[in-house]
């Protein structure tokens, strides 16, 4: 009988931290994870049913020239993903050095 791997999503904006985060969780949690670089890619791919969601605070993608609707920050996927799959544990980070904001997440 085989175990399949935990699945975790990773929402960041930059390459380099969500490329980095990535191995990271991959080598120490043996899990399965999918990155994404907005907050909609992450949403449109919750059919997938992930065990557990990363998401940076501060999501700006501004390498899309061609968004015609605005960015979805952390607080906003967090909202989202409490309406709509709320079994699903999100922890959300950021470098921000706010304890307003860590309390209001």
């Amino acid at each position: 009988m085989s175990m399949q791997k935990p699945l975790v999503f990773v929402v960041d904006d930059n390459d380099y931290t969500l490329l980095q985060i990535r191995k990271s969780l991959q080598q120490a949690m043996s899990c399965q994870v999918l990155g994404f670089r907005n907050a909609n890619d992450c949403l449109v791919n919750l059919h997938l049913n992930p065990d557990f969601i990363l998401s940076d605070y501060n999501l700006t993608d501004e390498s899309d020239n061609n968004q015609t609707e605005p960015v979805m920050n952390g607080e906003q996927l967090l909202v989202q993903l409490k309406n709509s799959r709320p079994e699903i544990p999100v922890m959300m980070y950021s470098s921000r050095n706010s304890v307003a904001l860590a309390v209001r997440l």
